[in-house]
């Protein structure tokens, strides 16, 4: 199967070695397609993709040790960055400002380091921590799936 994407007299084991504009061109093909059409509304049971996520953190707030080891504010900040980014490119993108909205709904203040500062300045437990970066997570995709709608 390889052979065949092979150019005609190259050798299986042949180095091959692409030109500047051969490389661009792959660059831009990949950069340069139409964006997907998501349908963010059926999952599998007919449930919302918002349902579907506010169920999970629901569960990561009651058994956070299923879904992270060890069970540390960093951690969680973690999965929840990368639900995040999953959930972009699934279609639904919580924007820096959505987000930022969601946690001053809740108290908190915003900074470039987020909003953990804050919450430990109020003298929460990491335990506390942890649950209020989830309930703040879920408020953001809340509020991003009312933008989206």
């Amino acid at each position: 199967m390889l052979r065949a994407c092979l150019p005609s007299g190259a050798r299986p084991n042949q180095k091959l070695h692409l030109t500047a504009a051969a490389l661009r061109e792959i660059r831009v093909s990949k950069s340069h397609q139409p964006p997907r059409q998501v349908n963010l509304s059926l999952g599998p049971r007919g449930e919302s993709m918002l349902e579907r996520i506010l169920e999970l953190l629901e569960r990561l707030s009651r058994r956070t040790g299923m879904y992270v080891h060890p069970v540390e504010v960093a951690t969680i900040q973690s999965y929840l960055h990368g639900l995040q980014t999953g959930c972009a490119l699934g279609g639904l993108e919580v924007s820096r400002e959505v987000y930022v909205e969601a946690a001053a709904a809740r108290g908190w203040k915003f900074r470039a380091t987020g909003i953990v500062w804050h919450m430990q300045a109020k003298k929460f437990t990491d335990e506390a921590v942890i649950q209020e970066l989830i309930a703040v997570q879920a408020e953001a995709f809340r509020r991003a799936a009312a933008i989206n709608a």
